[in-house]
């Protein structure tokens, strides 16, 4: 099983967020997506609000599992987006967002 672990800064107007994702291949050929570092949570309010399991794996809906990296990595970003907001307002925004993916490959 292949592991990639990255680390962000989300920065937004006023802030700076740290988080650590790591990316683990399934043997279906589908990425799960586990949250090792992030700003503390001050609500409690659960998965179903906020979709970070207790053991820090990031809740994606079965079947909309990714399978490539840029896919992983986006859903990565949209969640490290929305968690930076609930942590500030307690509501996890559950909106589509389009998300645009560096690439690591540019100098």
């Amino acid at each position: 099983m292949k592991r990639i672990i990255r680390h962000y800064k989300n920065k937004q107007t006023g802030y700076m967020d740290l988080f650590t994702i790591e990316y683990r291949e399934n043997s279906n050929g589908t990425v799960a997506l586990w949250c090792i570092t992030h700003p503390r949570d001050p609500h409690g309010k659960g998965v179903s609000v906020h979709h970070l399991y207790e053991s820090g794996q990031i809740c994606v809906t079965k079947g909309r599992e990714p399978r490539s990296m840029e896919h992983a990595e986006a859903i990565a970003f949209s969640w490290m987006l929305g968690w930076s907001e609930y942590i500030r307002t307690g509501t996890f925004p559950n909106r589509g967002r389009n998300v645009r993916v560096p690439d690591r490959d540019a100098s």
